[in-house]
C-alpha cells in the first residue's frame, strides 16, 4: 500500500513535511492514491480529489477508509509535487 519509505525526498520537502507535521503514512496514501494533474516547470501535483477518495474507499475497504480519514483528518487536504525523476519536491496543504 503505502510506500512512503521509499520516497526520495528533497532536503526541502523533508523539512516542509516535519514543519506541517505531514506522516510518512500520509505521504504514502497521497502518492500511490492521489490524483496526478501538471503542476510548472515539468513536475507532477498529486492531492486527493472525489474520484482518488472513492477509489482508496474501493480499494481499501469502507471501514479502514473511515479509520484511516480518523487518523488522518487532513488527508484530503495535502499535496505533493513530484519532479520527473521521482523525487518529492515540497509538500504541503491546500487552502
Amino acid at each position: 500500500m503505502a510506500k512512503a519509505l521509499e520516497l526520495l525526498k528533497t532536503h526541502n520537502s523533508e523539512c516542509r513535511q516535519q514543519k506541517r507535521c505531514i506522516s510518512d503514512f500520509a505521504l504514502g496514501l497521497v502518492s500511490d492514491y492521489g490524483a496526478a494533474e501538471r503542476a510548472p516547470g515539468n513536475t507532477v501535483r498529486r492531492s486527493f480529489d472525489k474520484r482518488a477518495l472513492k477509489q482508496l474507499e474501493c480499494t481499501v475497504g469502507r471501514r479502514l477508509y473511515r479509520d484511516i480519514l480518523r487518523e488522518v483528518p487532513k488527508l484530503t487536504d495535502i499535496y505533493l509535487i513530484i519532479a520527473p525523476s521521482g523525487l518529492v519536491i515540497t509538500t504541503g496543504y491546500r487552502r
